[in-house]
């Protein structure tokens, strides 16, 4: 009988060592999974993501800086604009005036 109590033991620890094995398995499978995911999904996206970034910075870094005169240019077309504007605003307050009056006194 004494010869079966080592036995036991060792086949205790073969268990337990298969258990921590198995474990280990299984880790390394999710991970091999999750890699895979990230492979072949995720990484392709955030690759494309970041050239089209890179893209963008390019175009904009070949585009030629603006001067005075161009800010001269933008800033008379800015203010034309707001002259119009200007301009239209009044035109149709002085129509709702006349119409108002026109209204009133007939």
């Amino acid at each position: 009988m004494q010869f079966v109590h080592p036995v036991d033991n060792e086949i205790s620890c073969v268990t337990s060592s298969l258990n921590v094995i198995e474990g280990l398995i299984q880790n390394l499978e999710e991970e091999a999974k999750t890699n895979k995911y990230m492979v072949g999904e995720v990484h392709p996206k955030e690759i494309a993501a970041v050239k089209k970034v890179i893209q963008n910075v390019q175009r904009i870094v070949t585009e030629p800086a603006m001067g005075q005169s161009d800010l001269d240019v933008i800033q008379q077309e800015v203010l034309v604009h707001v002259v119009f504007n200007c301009m239209n605003v009044r035109v149709h307050h002085m129509s709702l005036t006349t119409t108002w009056q026109v209204n009133w006194a007939g």
